[in-house]
């Protein structure tokens, strides 16, 4: 990597505009990241779908490279919505209790709604998917889409499947009566799947094992590193 930017490499490329940190992040990569933020990589900066690198490491659950991008841009952080980082964690493969304590930690909100992007191409992505949701054949991709505007953490982890994060966020105080813009709730998005008795039981008010999956997770967690 070092020889390459010393040859000048472009550190930025692709249709996208993606910044080589970014793929760093993907990679799980801290040494990548940290060498290519010293070669002036900015981790805060958006790409063409106005995703950044932190986005990128949340998304893939790359918790050791996620640690390495807040740390390198610990006096930008201002610029980036953490809680955008989080929900596109619980929407895809970040949905570990890791991942969520720590972009709740550095201020991420736990009941962050997302907002659809003012982009052009995820815009007509969003609008196509969500006809063939709601008049065509149905799927896990048009669901989620369909449901995308105003989901919050809790929404994307149950719909993703990815139930230690919804613990996680239920055992730190994501609240379950918030509806998205189609007027459901995680509770109501549950129904349509098999979810654990666990989550069952927060939707009927009853936290507390929530809360010791929650704990199992953070513990095991520290035990591994």
């Amino acid at each position: 990597m070092r020889l390459l930017i010393s040859a000048r490499a472009n550190l930025t490329c692709g249709i996208l505009a993606e910044q080589a940190v970014t793929s760093a992040a993907m990679a799980n990569d801290p040494e990548g990241v940290r060498i290519l933020c010293e070669a002036r990589c900015d981790p805060t900066r958006t790409n063409r779908l106005n995703m950044h690198a932190i986005d990128a490491a949340a998304a893939l659950s790359a918790s050791v490279a996620l640690e390495e991008l807040l740390m390198q841009a610990r006096h930008d952080l201002h610029k980036v919505d953490l809680s955008n980082s989080l929900h596109w964690a619980m929407s895809f493969r970040g949905g570990s209790a890791e991942i969520v304590n720590r972009l709740l930690d550095v201020k991420a909100n736990v009941d962050y709604r997302n907002v659809t992007q003012d982009v052009l191409v995820l815009k007509l992505v969003i609008a196509a998917k969500s006809l063939q949701h709601r008049f065509g054949r149905a799927t896990m991709m048009t669901r989620w889409i369909y449901h995308l505007q105003y989901q919050t953490p809790l929404m994307a982890a149950v719909m993703s499947g990815q139930y230690e994060g919804a613990a996680a966020l239920v055992a730190r105080g994501a609240r379950l009566d918030v509806r998205n813009a189609r007027g459901w709730t995680a509770s109501d998005l549950a129904r349509e799947q098999l979810v654990p008795d666990f989550l069952k039981q927060a939707f009927e008010g009853q936290a507390r094992d929530c809360e010791t999956v929650y704990t199992l997770a953070i513990t095991s967690s520290h035990f591994e590193l």
